[in-house]
């Protein structure tokens, strides 16, 4: 598959689990020898591909007006001629569909889709939702929702997790950063990492709220927040809440971060799902998962492979992730070095060995191959 053409399609670029695995895909493949190409709506992260050398191509694939479809299937009819597209990758719904009446014109051309989260399902939901000739599911629990709840073919969905750079997410010395982040407070650092919209918001407010008990375990505590969206406002509003309460500069949202790897490494406990989490396992920092789908917990031997199953979500668990339950999780780490050692040197062995980009660029490629020899065979058979 040398100098294969590849043309990769995101909703958009911004701050995210799924546009970050996007770039750093198209960035390996491209230093593989794949001649790649990149659409989405835009967003901030463009920039990283530019750095990379990797072609991005604007269009209109964050929306579903029949106006923007139309428009993202033309623009990306004609990128196939214009860059010899050999093979799609869309990522997310949208890109899906789109793709898929792209294929119309060339059905040649292979489809892998890859879904990292789950859907709005039913009528008329799953109408618009295209499998494409081989689908990747990021975890256990998105296939069974694909397949269960969207109708797609089990047989033809692979379950690969999102990659995380661990050359970029390391451990490493704690940084200067800290320093500023501590502004004269002597306690630990407790970060959040997250999409602050509706959906992920919460987690933010309750570890801020569970701050004022924990300072009387652990004086001088500091809560960090990473991460901006829609509900940056409400964050920031309890920070001050917190921050009156205890007289200090306990609980500061410093809003989307390109970078933030020396946040995490400026942090003693993450607050957590999903690639953030797995990014601070990487940085070997105990992580409590705590997000999307409610509460699991500090991360531990005896909860490692249920969130494995869920991508390191919180989804499947009946608890809620409120100020006490985040609370009581960021003091029993806290309180214990031995507890603190054994989910950082658990979280580090994971993602070395199953989440680097080193294991899972084989099992992509695997994939393309496998779609490339479904449409031989098809071929074949005509």
């Amino acid at each position: 598959m040398a100098n294969c053409g590849v043309l990769i399609a995101a909703m958009s670029l911004d701050f995210g689990g799924a546009e970050t695995h996007v770039i750093d895909l198209a960035t390996r493949l491209s230093d593989l020898g794949f001649r790649v190409s990149v659409t989405s709506q835009g967003g901030r992260l463009v920039k990283r591909l530019e750095q990379a050398g990797v072609l991005h191509l604007g269009a209109p694939l964050h929306s579903r007006a029949p106006l923007s479809l139309l428009a993202a299937t033309r623009i990306l009819g004609e990128t196939v001629e214009a860059r010899g597209v050999e093979l799609f990758h869309a990522h997310g719904r949208i890109p899906a569909w789109v793709l898929t009446q792209v294929q119309r014109k060339h059905p040649a051309i292979p489809l892998v889709t890859t879904y990292h989260g789950v859907y709005t399902a039913g009528f008329p939901w799953n109408l618009f939702t295209r499998q494409g000739d081989i689908c990747i599911a990021v975890s256990d629990d998105i296939k069974s929702h694909l397949v269960n709840h969207l109708g797609f073919d089990g047989a033809r969905v692979e379950i690969i997790p999102n990659g995380i750079d661990t050359r970029r997410f390391a451990p490493a010395p704690q940084p200067p950063l800290r320093e500023e982040i501590v502004a004269g407070n002597s306690g630990p650092v407790v970060t959040n990492v997250s999409r602050l919209d509706a959906r992920f918001a919460d987690t933010a407010v309750s570890l801020v709220e569970a701050l004022p008990s924990l300072d009387a375990q652990h004086p001088g505590i500091v809560g960090l927040v990473v991460g901006d969206g829609d509900r940056l406002g409400d964050v920031r509003q309890a920070c001050e809440r917190c921050n009156s309460l205890l007289g200090r500069r306990a609980a500061v949202a410093v809003g989307g971060q390109e970078d933030v790897v020396p946040y995490l490494l400026s942090s003693d406990v993450v607050v957590a799902v999903a690639r953030s989490a797995l990014e601070a396992m990487a940085c070997g920092k105990p992580v409590v998962l705590a997000g999307e789908g409610g509460f699991r917990g500090a991360l531990s031997a005896g909860n490692v492979e249920m969130a494995r199953r869920h991508n390191f979500t919180a989804r499947g668990s009946d608890v809620t992730a409120t100020a006490g339950e985040i609370g009581a999780a960021v003091n029993s780490l806290l309180e214990s070095s031995e507890l603190r050692a054994a989910s950082s040197a658990l979280g580090l062995e994971v993602v070395t060995r199953d989440y680097s980009w080193e294991a899972l660029v084989p099992r992509t490629l695997a994939v393309y191959r496998k779609a490339f020899e479904m449409k031989s065979l098809r071929k074949e058979r005509l």
